[in-house]
């Protein structure tokens, strides 16, 4: 299985690196809302979204990181 970051580079048409600037971020919050992130590990979500948001996140369920992208 493809790692949440390549997922969501493949679906916004860009590079990884170019995920989490302003003009694409709305996008990727959008794409990555849509993903059903219960298939990836919590590691795996806790890297991608501080990766994606400058933080440095450590979700202890799926539902957390749902309740947090609700919110951007």
């Amino acid at each position: 299985m493809k790692d949440i970051l390549d997922i969501l580079a493949d679906q916004c048409g860009c590079f990884i690196s170019a995920l989490k600037y302003s003009e694409n971020l709305p996008r990727t919050i959008a794409e990555l809302r849509a993903l059903d992130l219960s298939r990836y590990s919590l590691t795996q979500c806790n890297e991608a979204l501080s990766y994606l948001f400058n933080e440095n996140f450590s979700f202890s369920t799926h539902q957390e990181v749902k309740n947090y992208l609700a919110g951007k």
